[in-house]
């Protein structure tokens, strides 16, 4: 289930998707150099299990590209971060590192400047395989009321990182 899940937190983060038993937590593309850290404010209804990225990376091919590939290049470029941390409410937690299945997603808008890859990711469909860190909060895990989620991530070098803070209000 989880793996299908990350699959279609993808689909939220290019296109809007959601569900009806998942909340989706925002996060932002990993660029080089940025040391910006993205903050969410997000409204949760109790009974939603919640999904969220720590890390993350996207392989995206067309329908002849070898799928063994695709999950290569996701696994060698989650691989190379080192640091995975994560806080919810000041306490440390761990991440759970999940694959997604072979994927198909549509992508509605063009990507400029990918970290990797070409200067430009035009829109359109695409194969797809994910890989990352992630944290997945069941139904009812967190009492009413506001929480903090704090989600970091590095390689050893500190060239490529990626810091958001989620405030969660679940109602």
């Amino acid at each position: 289930m989880l793996p299908e899940l990350t699959a279609d937190w993808w689909r939220f983060f290019y296109n809007g998707y959601s569900r009806d038993d998942v909340y989706f937590l925002p996060s932002k593309q990993t660029i080089r150099n940025d040391t910006s850290v993205l903050g969410t404010d997000n409204i949760i209804a109790r009974n939603k299990a919640i999904l969220a990225p720590v890390e993350k990376w996207i392989s995206l091919g067309f329908p002849f590209s070898s799928d063994q590939l695709l999950r290569d290049t996701a696994k060698s470029r989650v691989d190379s971060m080192v640091r995975i941390e994560m806080q919810l409410d000041g306490v440390l937690n761990k991440a759970q590192r999940i694959m997604s299945p072979v994927f198909n997603l549509i992508i509605n808008r063009d990507i400029h400047e990918p970290e990797l890859g070409p200067k430009l990711i035009r829109k359109g469909k695409y194969k797809a395989v994910s890989d990352g860190w992630w944290l997945y909060l069941p139904p009812d895990s967190l009492d009413l009321g506001r929480h903090q989620l704090d989600t970091f991530a590095s390689c050893a070098a500190g060239v490529i990182s990626l810091r958001v803070k989620h405030t969660l209000q679940i109602v």
